[in-house]
């Protein structure tokens, strides 16, 4: 099934996607924690939504359950978000993409390469 661009902008898939390529890694570097952020090739969304689908395990020595704090912080924002069904399925593919080793525990970026942002 092809998604209109509008349609995979605004849907729960994309912005877990954004979370783990941007946010977080945003998040680590501004608090003067560990990341792997440096030019050079990123999974692209088709990629991790394709992984994520066929539950495809990438990496089986990443592969755990999400960090409590980050859990409780989602379960905090769904509590308040008038739009907690949206937050409760990014939390969904967030989760799934941390099950199936597509996040490094160490510093809970997507495996591969991510983007350079100077702080």
């Amino acid at each position: 099934m092809t998604m209109s661009p509008s349609d995979v902008l605004s849907s729960p898939s994309f912005a877990a996607y954004t979370y783990l390529t941007l946010v977080q890694p945003l998040e680590r570097k501004l608090a003067g924690q560990p990341t792997n952020m440096k030019p050079g090739p990123q999974e692209s969304y088709e990629s991790f939504l394709n992984d994520i689908e066929d539950g495809k395990e990438v990496n089986a020595s990443y592969a755990t359950s999400m960090p409590q704090r980050d859990l409780t912080d989602y379960q905090n924002t769904m509590s308040t978000n008038p739009n907690r069904e949206f937050v409760g399925d990014m939390l969904s593919w967030v989760q799934k993409a941390y099950s199936l080793g597509l996040v490094n525990p160490n510093t809970d970026e997507l495996v591969v390469p991510q983007i350079d942002i100077q702080a």
